[in-house]
């Protein structure tokens, strides 16, 4: 992690084996004690409900589901995170969560606030097309000339307008406590779009008003995301500074949406370069919800 050591540091966005990471609870901690960190966050993709337009796979139209935590083993989930709570106590802050999807009339982020959870983060994956399909924006650079080619008309700006129109949509919903990727749609980005081109820059800006908006009313905070880094899927952060720019006002929290152990603190200077570079002098931890059931943040200078 470099210099990072010496500076309070946080993950809240993690993948276990519950999911689609690897390694387990108990894993996790270890290495996050091992590496310095006050306080971690446990956050599988959420289960999603069977339905015929959410399941499937990319090729057949449909999007592919396989990585959500299943229903069946939510109990247990969240039965180890809270026994990991004790058992780590006096060492580190561990915190219970889900990553939520946001699917215009299918999921959203808000119904998971009833199951006990420290905190949600809310995510857009997928998309709708233009023939009512759903599919993924983050799998794989094939899966992702597929969406743009085969179900979009090769229309690369339309698929961005749609995605950061599905995150404006969540934002102004709320019930969640962290804004995740907020960008995700560049991650198998190579030659469809360009993020300084104005058709991007406008729909990029519009979605930074809505959600400088939604922020005031629901209070949550925009990660600064470093999986890509850790992954070596996309070469900066989600989002990267000049999206960043946009956001003044916002708490910002650093993860590492880690899907492995070993990915914890990945990328973080990274990240603190881009806040910087923003124009931002702090980062901001999570210290639970108040009684008013928003999330309550603390700040910490970017030393």
């Amino acid at each position: 992690m470099g210099s990072t050591m010496g500076r309070r540091l946080t993950c809240l966005h993690t993948h276990t084996c519950y999911c689609d990471g690897s390694g387990t609870v108990e894993d996790f901690c270890a290495a996050a004690v091992g590496k310095g960190l006050s306080a971690i966050g446990f956050s599988a993709h959420a289960p999603l409900a069977t339905d015929p337009g959410v399941t499937g796979s990319a090729d057949s139209g449909s999007a592919n589901t396989g990585w959500h935590l299943p229903m069946e083993r939510f109990a247990a989930y969240r039965a180890e995170v809270k026994a990991a709570k004790e058992k780590w106590a006096g060492k580190i802050t561990v915190y219970l969560g889900l990553e939520a999807d946001y699917i215009e009339g299918i999921a959203s982020p808000a119904r998971w606030n009833k199951h006990g959870l420290d905190y949600v983060i809310g995510a857009v994956h997928y998309i709708p097309t233009p023939k009512g399909a759903l599919l993924e924006v983050d799998g794989d650079a094939d899966s992702f000339r597929r969406l743009v080619h085969d179900h979009f008309a090769g229309d690369a700006a339309q698929v961005v307008r749609v995605y950061y129109r599905c995150v404006e949509k969540m934002a102004r919903e709320g019930g969640f406590d962290i804004l995740g990727h907020l960008d995700l749609v560049k991650k198998n980005n190579r030659d469809f779009f360009s993020l300084e081109s104005p058709a991007y820059q406008e729909t990029a800006a519009h979605a930074a008003a809505v959600i400088r908006d939604a922020q005031k009313e629901h209070g949550f905070a925009v990660e600064v995301n470093t999986g890509a880094l850790a992954r070596g899927t996309y070469p900066d952060t989600y989002p990267e500074a000049a999206l960043l720019r946009l956001l003044p006002g916002i708490p910002f929290i650093i993860t590492t949406d880690a899907h492995c152990p070993e990915h914890l603190g990945a990328g973080y200077e990274r990240a603190i370069a881009n806040l910087r570079e923003a124009g931002y002098t702090e980062s901001a931890f999570f210290e639970g919800r108040g009684a008013d059931g928003k999330p309550e943040w603390s700040y910490a200078h970017l030393a």
